[in-house]
């Protein structure tokens, strides 16, 4: 596949990101607080409580806290297993940062309080958070066939259904293609591998979206049959990728989007 106006393609297949919108994919612009993880879609922390309602660490006196409540999406109301549900997606997103021991907890209203020994006077490190919290981090790859949509505008998923989503991607990591650029690297699943290798066989000289909360994050045009479920995402721009923007889309294709969007109701930040 390859960016319209590019020349030729990087890799399996080469999604060109020229302007990463901050507003639209906030989450990919996230500076992570510890460089070096590795999103690895494993369960909160220890010291992390989901929802459990047992006893959980409290951050120290001045630590960040925060409090989401979570909102309908498509007229369906969060029930108290949904409600829980976001709360481990949080957990599991703030595990794999480094922080220690992020304190994830319910409430009896229904909000999720986030306490984090973090300084909330460090505005940088407190913007990161919460953009990383509230992203709500549903990846789509959608087909667009002959209609062009530019890298940021919205996609109607209604007109173009995806073709598969961000949880038919098996694994998630940061690598480097041949002439040493910064990449993202997906596996497909089995299923999800066997729909894009028979679409892309048929639809050459098609458009293709790779998708995040409804906005194009790149829109390539297929070349040729992409085989084997091997995916590569590059950024355009000396180095590739940003190593933080890379992490932070590993992190959030390991940890799944969250059930229902949150919105942030209070905080004590100064």
């Amino acid at each position: 596949m390859e960016e319209p106006g590019s020349r030729g393609s990087r890799g399996p297949i080469v999604a060109a990101i020229a302007v990463l919108v901050a507003a639209a994919i906030a989450i990919l612009v996230v500076a992570l607080i510890v460089t070096g993880f590795l999103a690895d879609g494993g369960a909160p922390s220890p010291g992390a409580s989901a929802g459990d309602g047992g006893p959980s660490p409290v951050a120290p006196t001045g630590g960040l806290r925060l409090e989401y409540q979570v909102v309908p999406d498509g007229g369906a109301d969060p029930s108290e297993a949904d409600i829980a549900a976001v709360a481990a997606v949080i957990a599991r997103r703030l595990d794999v940062t480094g922080i220690v021991a992020p304190s994830v907890t319910t409430t009896p209203s229904g909000s999720i309080v986030v306490e984090l020994a973090v300084d909330p006077s460090d505005e940088g490190t407190a913007k990161a958070v919460r953009l990383l919290i509230g992203t709500t981090g549903r990846i789509d790859f959608v087909p667009l066939g002959t209609t062009p949509v530019e890298d940021g505008q919205p996609v109607d998923i209604a007109r173009h259904p995806p073709l598969f989503s961000g949880g038919q991607v098996a694994s998630a990591g940061i690598g480097q293609e041949q002439g040493g650029l910064r990449v993202v690297d997906l596996t497909l699943g089995p299923d999800a591998a066997a729909l894009f290798a028979a679409y892309t066989r048929n639809h050459i000289g098609e458009f293709f979206a790779i998708v995040v909360d409804g906005v194009a994050l790149t829109v390539p045009v297929i070349q040729s049959a992409i085989e084997g479920g091997e995916v590569q995402i590059t950024a355009a721009g000396e180095g590739g990728f940003p190593l933080d923007e890379a992490q932070a889309l590993v992190t959030i294709i390991g940890s799944g989007p969250l059930p229902f969007p949150v919105q942030e109701v209070a905080d004590n930040l100064p």
